[in-house]
């Protein structure tokens, strides 16, 4: 909208009409400098670091902030990186602490699992970002058996307008 969120020790919006400043929401407590966002349909998707959450993935429309899911439940933390746009559809990666590398998307009640690359522990998103093409989301990631690869995952899983056999 007319907000611009910031970090400045504590989560910040301007509104550049009135410019007017306010805290948008003091339990968030940290942003990480080389975390990732995006903006899709005028909210703003971030990770962000809450006591007793860890760092979740939270969201604001510019007037306020707030956590979205705790994914993985307790301090542990989700890792929220890559993010992008599939559509209309936000998905992203994150790091689960048993799990490894995992490609989501935000859903109204939560993240939801589309891919887990690998049934290790292993990351993802470990060089560049997503990449979306017509047909699949490129990222790179470790494999268990051939090392450092570049992952392709069908996006039109998400549509349902597609079928493709492996």
């Amino acid at each position: 909208g007319e907000n611009i969120v910031f970090d400045s020790n504590g989560l910040v919006s301007l509104n550049t009409n009135s410019l007017q400043l306010i805290e948008l929401n003091t339990s968030i407590q940290s942003i990480p400098q080389d975390s990732d966002w995006i903006v899709s349909e005028d909210m703003l998707w971030f990770e962000c670091g809450i006591p007793t959450y860890g760092y979740e993935l939270c969201v604001s429309d510019g007037n306020n902030a707030w956590l979205h899911s705790d994914h993985i439940v307790g301090m542990e933390s989700s890792n929220l990186n890559n993010f992008a746009l599939v559509g209309d559809e936000v998905i992203l990666l994150i790091e689960d602490p048993m799990l490894g590398g995992q490609l989501v998307r935000i859903t109204d009640n939560g993240l939801e699992i589309l891919w887990d690359h690998d049934s290790g522990n292993l990351e993802s998103g470990v060089h560049g970002q997503l990449w979306v093409g017509h047909d699949f989301v490129f990222f790179i990631a470790d494999d268990s058996s051939l090392g450092l690869e570049l992952f392709a995952w069908a996006h039109g899983e998400m549509s349902e307008e597609w079928i493709i056999i492996h």
